[in-house]
């Protein structure tokens, strides 16, 4: 098989370049090549046939990288037709026309979430909704925030890529009215063409207009990705409807089924998702799609909490992979590597971490001898190795193992030193996934109490924060804050108070600052109760009260799907609130707080009695002392009674344990029993 190709560079209207080389890591039955002086090459295979695919196109010339990337995305079908044509561009191109981009639609995204908020606010003025409604309309707004800038990233970089000398006029002019911020107007060229209706009459005469037909699936690609930058829940539902028109132009192509079956993952339409995918797994072909498919699959029902299922489903798709290994030895690392990865968070969330352990061991062994064939996989590489960094210190955490600790703080350091060695003009996002690391070393440091290099770590962090946050505000002010959460604990543990307070200060001002104000809610609650707990420690208790009573009403405030989550923090305020209220000699809302506590700690233990049964013990106690404190021996000696009993018994399943904690008890009821007696 002899496969044809053309080197072209970017921009130039067909230009073509010469001595560029082409390298497939994944295929070792070719001689790698270098283009002529007209840009042309052929790739000559010995034991590739045509209609088979390979993977991990590469080019081998200094100072230049591949544009069309998303050609070869899901591979390249070899054919003695067709033309392989590479358009290629100076390295340094595509991050500036990508930073480019990135802004323009960074600013439409902000301006159309105000543009939201204050129509909220002038409907609830004018009480065309009441204060549910509107929360809820918030809730949702905030939403679709998040979801388009999880999507600003990879549409920046379609852009950059996109060059419009290929283009139509309606394309042209879609891209221009992108470059002026106007993505509402770029959307309403294609709803002038109707261009579901068009596909709909194409395919009711597919015999004439198979080629039409080829036409207009692209142009509605380009819709669904203006739709998906301007976000919402009318293009939601207008990208699936063009999703499923495409899909009904050909059910049985596997392309258009994955497209659909994907989407509906990302939309976390789980049910529909599955029954598409068991669909589509029946119409993959190859043990790659065969493979991406069950993995897909098992995520579904990762993300239901069905582990044994999701478990079951990877195997599958680990047995697909396998039939890689011989055929395509690069595409089996990459697809065995995700689905290791997928399964140690199964193991995790399952609580197996020895099965996890073992997972993410393996992956980091495949990463390693992927990027001897490809440095373009360095990044994954390091993701995974502190993936593999923080499931160490989640089980030091768990047994206390310092052992733990220490493998948790080199495999991280593995990863920032292969992050450090990346240029930012290779990967713009270089810069975030170091902060990420930093953050990651100086948090683990902070639980292992060595809070010099935590300080050290983690001021690395802020420096980078500060840089990224000064050219995209909304996107990284939550991350940062969580540094500086960090920051100014590891400060009051080593007694610096006032940079503590200075830290705490600054994450205010920044959550203060920005136009995302619900998502960064859990963040402030957090910061309000950290800095309580260093206000306490200097014994400013009416300050330390005010902090946890913003953070209550900011946790009242909170959605409560995850209600076990929300009740553990409202333990944990109204625990703090109560003991600044007994330091600050205020028994009486002691009394009250310990009591909510208690109420939540009921909920709670109904669940799991043991890990909450001794919180609830303890807490009866702690009201017990504040009536002690009182001298009230009519409400302090039944709760004495009541956590007695409690402590008795978990004495006799370790016994000596609660020897102290009863004396005390015994000494205390004795003392109010006396107090009654003398007062009567």
């Amino acid at each position: 098989m002899t496969q044809k190709g053309v080197i072209k560079e970017y921009l130039t209207r067909g230009k073509p370049i010469a001595g560029v080389g082409i390298s497939i890591p994944s295929a070792s039955d070719y001689q790698p090549v270098v283009s002529n002086a007209d840009g042309t090459f052929q790739l000559h295979f010995s034991r590739h046939l045509p209609g088979d695919i390979i993977y991990n196109v590469r080019i081998t010339k200094d100072d230049y990288e591949i544009v069309n990337i998303y050609d070869f995305k899901d591979g390249w079908t070899l054919s003695s037709q067709d033309t392989m044509t590479i358009i290629v561009a100076h390295r340094g191109v595509i991050t500036e026309r990508r930073s480019h981009y990135y802004n323009i639609m960074d600013k439409y995204t902000e301006e159309a979430y105000k543009r939201k908020i204050q129509k909220l606010e002038d409907d609830l003025a004018n009480q065309a909704i009441n204060a549910e409604e509107y929360r809820q309309k918030m809730l949702t707004a905030e939403e679709e925030l998040k979801r388009a800038y999880e999507k600003i990233d990879a549409y920046a970089d379609l852009f950059a890529r996109t060059s419009d000398e290929v283009l139509d006029s309606t394309s042209r002019m879609a891209i221009r009215y992108l470059e002026e911020g106007h993505i509402d107007q770029a959307i309403r060229l294609f709803e002038d063409l109707d261009l579901i209706n068009q596909l709909d009459k194409k395919v009711a005469l597919r015999n004439e207009s198979e080629n039409a037909i080829q036409q207009i699936i692209p142009k509605l690609r380009e819709e669904i990705a203006y739709r998906n930058l301007a976000g919402g829940k009318d293009n939601i539902l207008k990208i699936e409807a063009i999703l499923n028109s495409i899909l009904s132009s050909n059910p049985e192509k596997f392309q258009y089924q994955k497209d659909y079956f994907q989407f509906l993952v990302e939309q976390n339409k789980l049910e529909k998702a599955n029954a598409l995918g068991e669909k589509t797994l029946r119409t993959a072909q190859t043990p790659l799609e065969k493979a991406t498919i069950w993995h897909d699959l098992a995520v579904i029902q990762y993300r239901q909490s069905h582990y044994s299922l999701a478990e079951s489903k990877l195997r599958q798709a680990q047995a697909e992979a396998t039939k890689l290994k011989d055929i395509d030895s690069v595409a089996y690392m990459q697809i065995q590597s995700d689905i290791l990865s997928t399964l140690a968070n199964v193991y995790i969330d399952a609580q197996q971490y020895g099965n996890a352990q073992e997972c993410l061991n393996e992956c980091n062994t495949i990463r390693e001898r992927l990027i001897k064939l490809d440095d373009s996989e360095l990044i994954r590489y390091a993701t995974h190795l502190s993936n593999t960094s923080e499931l160490y210190r989640s089980i030091s955490v768990l047994d206390h193992d310092s052992t733990n600790i220490q493998q948790a703080l080199t495999y991280n350091l593995k990863a920032i030193s292969i992050l450090e060695s990346i240029s930012d003009s290779i990967n713009p996002d270089i810069t975030f996934h170091l902060t990420i690391k930093y953050n990651n070393r100086g948090s683990i440091f902070l639980e292992a109490k060595n809070l010099d290099s935590a300080l050290y770590y983690l001021g690395k962090a802020d420096t980078l924060w500060s840089v990224l946050h000064s050219k995209n505000p909304n996107k990284h002010t939550l991350s940062w804050c969580n540094t500086l959460a960090n920051l100014a604990l590891a400060h009051s543990r080593l007694g610096q108070f006032e940079q503590a307070h200075s830290t705490y200060h600054k994450a205010f001002e920044l959550c203060q600052s920005s136009i995302s104000k619900h998502s960064l809610r859990p963040i402030l609650v957090s910061l309000f109760t950290s800095e309580g707990v260093l206000l306490r420690k200097e014994k400013r208790y009416e300050e330390a009260k005010q902090n946890y009573l913003a953070a209550l009403d900011l946790q009242k405030d909170l959605d409560k799907d995850e209600c076990r989550k929300f009740s553990q923090s409202m333990v944990f305020i109204y625990n703090n609130l109560a003991t600044s209220s007994f330091f600050a000699k205020q028994i009486d809302s002691a009394v009250t707080f310990y009591k909510l506590e208690k109420d939540q700690i009921e909920g709670l233990r109904r669940e799991d009695p043991k890990n909450w049964d001794y919180s609830f013990a303890e807490c009866i106690y702690y009201i017990a002392y504040c009536y002690y404190n009182l001298q009230d021996a009519k409400h302090g000696i039944p709760e004495y009674r009541k956590a007695r009993k409690l402590f008795v018994q978990y004495n006799k399943e370790q016994p000596g344990r609660y020897d102290a904690i009863l004396a005390d008890i015994d000494k205390e009821m004795h003392e109010l029993k006396t107090h009654r007696k003398q007062a009567q």
